[in-house]
């Protein structure tokens, strides 16, 4: 990395103070913070560490920017903190971390260096520039601090607006340096069972059953002999009526009409 210079006006007490915070959590949400002194920006997965920034553990001027991203994916986030200022770094590039780790090793601690401090938080690594779906670009600036004079340091945000802003106050984008998760990635806890669920309404109802074949036809039984004759009936061939006892009818043996009276030629009835 570039260089780092110490401003006069930080002291070696805040920049242990402000590094002797507890080492950055895996969490949900990245918070930013700007130095309102030093022109210095700085993010945090660990929401201990914002609250102790917050409370003026890391010194004054710090103040949170509103702005914020999520943590979320497989690749880890090296975090680095210089020695010449209240400044840290982050990649999530493998081989950068490693430069860095490196150079560490190898150069005192009176000099400039970026000290390695931890994983920060996961994320996903770029493909040429580009996130997949469902993550976030995250933007790293440059304020160009080695060629100015003063500490150098990144601001990293997931917000257009912020990198444009500093870009044109002078800083140097750099690109897209990781993708945030769009909604926060969720811990899957074992829910609690569920109530039973009310009973259903009744099926429709069966189909009727078929018929049962009919019986057969029981035989049909013996005819009776046939009774004596009574004399005392007497049919009636005239009317088709029968009478009980002794007829009341009196035969016209003529046939002809009783056209005198205009009485029927029939009698007694």
């Amino acid at each position: 990395m570039l260089p780092l210079s110490f401003p006069k006006s930080f002291s070696r007490a805040m920049l242990l103070a402000f590094c002797a915070v507890a080492t950055p959590a895996l969490a949900t949400t990245v918070v930013e913070f700007y130095n309102t002194t030093f022109d210095n920006y700085f993010i945090t997965a660990d929401a201990n560490e914002a609250a102790a920034i917050d409370g003026g553990s890391a010194g004054p001027g710090w103040i949170r920017t509103g702005d914020t991203f999520n943590s979320g994916g497989s690749t880890p986030v090296c975090r680095f903190y210089s020695s010449q200022s209240p400044s840290h770094f982050y990649t999530i590039d493998a081989s950068e971390c490693e430069g860095l780790k490196q150079q560490q090793a190898t150069t005192p601690a009176t000099q400039e260096r970026w000290n390695f401090e931890g994983i920060a938080f996961v994320s996903t690594p770029p493909a040429g520039g580009s996130c997949p779906a469902g993550t976030a670009p995250v933007y790293r600036v440059y304020n160009n601090g080695s060629s100015r004079g003063v500490g150098s340091n990144h601001r990293i945000t997931s917000s257009l607006a912020a990198r444009l802003e500093v870009v044109a106050r002078g800083w140097s984008y750099e690109g897209v340096v990781m993708c945030a998760p769009v909604a926060a990635a969720a811990v899957l806890q074992p829910g609690a069972v569920g109530a039973t669920g009310a009973t259903g309404p009744a099926g429709p109802a069966g189909a009727t059953g078929a018929t049962g074949a009919t019986g057969a036809t029981g035989a049909t039984g013996a005819t009776g002999a046939a009774g004596p004759l009574n004399p005392n009936i007497i049919t009636d061939a005239v009317k088709g009526n029968t009478a009980l006892g002794i007829s009341s009818l009196t035969a016209n043996t003529t046939g002809a009409a009783n056209t005198g009276s205009g009485k029927s030629a029939l009698a007694g009835c």
